[in-house]
């Protein structure tokens, strides 16, 4: 895996992750997050074993590949760079990130380990237009706590 990519998309993406992953301190894996390239977006898979959330993000694809990274970690660690493009490479088993003033390598879990993401079987599909949908919630939003 060989991708670049803006530091704001990326931080934005690990901190939705961020919600879902990283509270389980007895299951350590699920303190990570799956990282993969397809063409030329990043997916970010993360769970709890309850839920899952899977995030999206435009980046440039040099070689394909997938890694389990700690979230929070590298939340941490690419919120405290100063520079706005960013390159991710898998390096052995290792997760390599490089900006132009740093270089850090972060420890990965193993492939195999991660929970499969589950698979969402077919259900019922609707559509709704935007100005009913923001009508109905106004409605209700004082009922909510």
């Amino acid at each position: 895996m060989n991708i670049t990519c803006l530091k704001n998309h990326l931080i934005k993406a690990l901190n939705l992750s961020l919600l879902q992953a990283g509270k389980n301190q007895n299951i350590p894996i699920l303190q990570g997050g799956l990282i993969k390239t397809q063409k030329n977006q990043l997916l970010i898979e993360t769970t709890n074993l309850e839920s899952a959330l899977r995030v999206y993000l435009p980046v440039k694809t040099e070689k394909e590949g997938e890694i389990i990274a700690p979230i929070k970690t590298l939340s941490s660690l690419i919120s405290n760079l100063k520079d706005e493009k960013i390159k991710l490479e898998k390096k052995e088993n290792n997760l390599e990130i490089l900006s132009q003033n740093s270089k850090t390598l972060i420890k990965s879990y193993p492939l195999e380990e991660f929970p499969a993401f589950p698979k969402i079987k077919e259900g019922i599909e609707f559509k709704i237009r935007a100005q009913e949908l923001v009508s109905g919630l106004k409605s209700v939003i004082n009922s909510v706590s």
